[in-house]
């Protein structure tokens, strides 16, 4: 109970000792039609590290799965965007796994429910790593913060995968200067592409405030567009880093 009750007044403190510097709303399009969701919040700490929450829901239809995913994750990063804590809780149609990864000392370290499964693993990270995972989009905003990617051409990256538990090689590539058609009139994006790990490429745009737009991923039929309605309503204009 006394455990419990530490732990409770830890997180209570952490919802509190926060102040939130962006947020945003993805809509996920699954072969050309809606068919999900993603929110995330980006939160700098009281102790100067920061805080990602994302929560997603995607369906598929008969014939691409018929199946509905929904995820929840949190991660703790220091102030260079290097990795902490992360924890992922996800369902699909409803059945639960999780991941929760520690990252110390050149080493991540989990527990993990997979398949019915209960995992604990073990793997090598290199300095200056980021985590992303196939499902969680926002990560990719963070990738573009932690490496301040502007207009360099090339850069090869080391990358956590959470689900494989191993590091995999992210080449990015900087792939010049698009328009994106809004509501609110033209906004110029910087369009890069990340071939992860030679398994999966994806398409990243972003806005010159370093905000994540739009991604598109071939290989799921997935593309994703910001929801500039969301970012109205919550009054976001929305809120940076400085």
């Amino acid at each position: 109970a006394v455990v419990a009750s530490a732990a409770g007044e830890v997180a209570d403190k952490t919802k509190t000792d926060r102040t939130l510097v962006e947020q945003g709303r993805l809509v996920i399009y699954f072969q050309g039609q809606e068919s999900g969701f993603e929110k995330y919040s980006f939160y700098k700490l009281g102790s100067g590290k920061y805080l990602m929450e994302t929560e997603s829901e995607l369906a598929l239809p008969r014939g691409a799965g018929n199946a509905i995913f929904r995820y929840r994750t949190s991660e703790t990063m220091d102030d260079n965007y290097n990795p902490l804590l992360y924890n992922d809780t996800f369902y699909v149609n409803e059945r639960e796994s999780y991941i929760h990864v520690t990252f110390q000392d050149g080493r991540a370290t989990d527990n993990a429910l997979m398949g019915g499964q209960t995992l604990s693993r073990t793997a090598k990270v290199s300095p200056q790593f980021r985590v992303l995972e196939e499902a969680v989009y926002s990560l990719y905003g963070v990738l573009y913060k932690k490496y301040k990617l502007n207009k360099a051409e090339k850069q090869t990256l080391p990358v956590y995968i959470p689900k494989i538990a191993a590091e995999v090689t992210a080449k990015v590539n900087y792939n010049g200067e698009t328009m994106l058609q809004t509501a609110l009139g033209e906004v110029k994006l910087l369009r890069y592409f990340v071939d992860l790990g030679g398994f999966q490429g994806v398409t990243m745009d972003v806005n010159e405030k370093g905000q994540l737009m739009r991604l598109n991923i071939p290989r799921q039929d997935i593309e994703l567009v910001r929801d500039l309605a969301y970012d109205m309503k919550q009054g976001v204009a929305t809120q940076v880093e400085k």
